[in-house]
């Protein structure tokens, strides 16, 4: 029987990386599984953010040639559905790239539009895609698939150039899921105006569709882009 409890190994580790680079924040994880693997919720501002996750294990050493071990930091391998992108809800997708030898985990971290957008341009409009990261030493990420020899070895000597490859710019970048998590000054107003009104279970994007006495479920309010029940990943 599968414990009800238990995450998904890629998941917990990247959540562990999103407590240690968003300090601020609690993480869920769903009961169901519709989509969404974690939310993230801002415990200032208590608006939220839904994650989904792939993780790879690193191929580098069991499946690539020789040459290109000396300039490539771990090489990643996903297979995802076109259709499960382009009907994604999450806010993000986080594809994990583990580097074997370092026992390190780097992320690349971008929106489902924008990931899709990128695979129509480099594999057209297949629904089952074959998808190869090659993350170099020079902490520079592309989409490989399909390349040719003479392309890979540009990708290992740092001189390959390609808009749509080239996801460099979304290596261990943060910055979109914290533009999510901000909030201005007038909900900050909002915000401690709903706390000194004392409301029970409410919410400033709406009130929680939890009952107050299970404090181990997950603050889904009215409003939210997540469709799923939530249960708390760590206290903090």
């Amino acid at each position: 029987m599968k414990p009800f409890y238990t995450i998904n190994a890629g998941e917990f580790m990247v959540g562990r990386l999103i407590e240690k680079n968003l300090p601020n924040v609690s993480l869920w994880f769903p009961a169901k599984d519709d989509g969404d693997d974690i939310l993230i919720m801002d415990r200032t501002t208590r608006r939220i953010c839904t994650v989904q996750i792939k993780v790879s294990r690193d191929y580098l050493a069991t499946h690539m040639d020789e040459m290109y071990h000396k300039d490539l930091k771990c090489c990643g391998w996903f297979t995802p559905q076109r259709s499960k992108i382009e009907s994604s809800k999450s806010d993000f997708w986080i594809l994990g790239l583990h580097t074997y030898e370092l026992s390190s985990l780097s992320l690349i971290i971008l929106t489902p539009s924008e990931l899709l957008r990128r695979y129509t341009a480099i594999h057209g409009d297949a629904e089952r895609l074959q998808s190869y990261f090659w993350l170099t030493k020079t902490m520079k990420v592309f989409e490989a698939r399909g390349l040719d020899k003479t392309e890979k070895m540009q990708i290992v000597d740092d001189s390959f150039s390609h808009d749509h490859r080239d996801f460099s710019n979304y290596l261990n970048d943060w910055a979109g899921i914290k533009a999510q998590l901000k909030a201005d000054e007038a909900h900050l107003r909002e915000t401690k105006n709903t706390e000194q009104a004392d409301a029970p279970n409410y919410h400033a994007f709406g009130t929680f569709v939890t009952d107050p006495a299970e404090a181990g479920s997950a603050p889904k309010a009215s409003g939210s882009r997540s469709s799923g029940t939530f249960a708390k990943l760590k206290g903090n």
